[in-house]
């Protein structure tokens, strides 16, 4: 059923009409290199940067902002950088620089990158990261608001990232969109639990998730895919309601012509059945 689902990811998001006043495609990015980083990291972010600019331009997002990525050196620079640009306190900067490779900011066109030695020697963890962290900008200038569930908060970037690697070459369509699926039974057999309860879900953060273990991203991912089948425009309405101000739920339900407790039930029958014959 999975690789049924792979065709879906290429109808993603013609999004949403141009804003006034929209920076021009070639400017989206602002590359901010802090020193010590190695060039083979500056290559690899530049590589995805190019990458997403490219996927941006081609779905058609305008975003009226234009994007600062700041690459930091290791994890102490970047705890440091999530000091510095986002104002985090001591103890939080140290939290996310332990879990996170990087961050989006909710309130500035800022992403902040952790250098590391993954970083540079594979062209892969640059597109692990950035593309997503792009795309919650894409959430922020565009359709953020308070309340969204965490699985489409999440779900919606991821399926983006994937695209970037696939267009990139860094790794085919069948293995990426093959690979939550194989991390999700990878956590059933090693914990013996059964999936998260996507409504349970929203009572936690995504830090709560990575720092307890919670598939949260890989079960996101799923769930985005079985939701816009082979209609990927419909999370393009979906923004665009949310802009204009419309709830997520009633927008889900306008979209989709689903209550959200309805799809939960639907697709987490799906996803565990594909888990239980993969």
């Amino acid at each position: 059923m999975i690789k049924r689902l792979v065709s879906t990811i290429f109808f993603f998001i013609f999004l949403l009409s141009a804003l006034p006043n929209g920076v021009a495609n070639a400017e989206i990015f602002q590359l901010i290199i802090r020193p010590g980083v190695t060039q083979n990291e500056i290559d690899n972010i530049k590589l995805a940067l190019n990458t997403t600019n490219e996927m941006i331009k081609d779905y058609g997002f305008v975003l009226n902002e234009r994007i600062n990525v700041i690459l930091t050196k290791d994890k102490e620079d970047y705890k440091n950088a999530l000091i510095e640009y986002f104002h985090y306190s001591e103890s939080l900067a140290e939290k996310d620089a332990a879990i996170s490779a990087g961050e989006s900011s909710t309130k500035a066109p800022i992403i902040i990158i952790k250098g590391s030695e993954r970083l540079d020697k594979y062209k892969a963890e640059a597109f692990r990261v950035l593309p997503h962290e792009t795309f919650h900008q894409v959430q922020r200038q565009f359709g953020k608001q308070q309340n969204v569930p965490i699985w489409f908060e999440e779900g919606t970037p991821e399926a983006f990232r994937y695209i970037a690697m696939v267009k990139a070459g860094i790794t085919s369509k069948e293995i990426a969109f093959q690979d939550p699926l194989a991390r999700l039974n990878i956590y059933v057999k090693k914990t013996h639990n059964p999936l998260p309860d996507p409504e349970t879900l929203n009572d936690y953060t995504w830090r709560d998730c990575m720092a307890k273990g919670i598939p949260v991203y890989q079960l996101a991912t799923l769930m985005v895919l079985h939701l816009t089948g082979d209609d990927f425009s419909r999370i393009q309405q979906m923004y665009k309601l949310m802009h204009n101000n419309i709830s997520w739920e009633k927008a889900f339900l306008i979209v989709f012509n689903v209550t959200p407790k309805m799809f939960y039930k639907d697709v987490m029958e799906k996803i565990n059945f594909e888990i239980e014959h993969s």
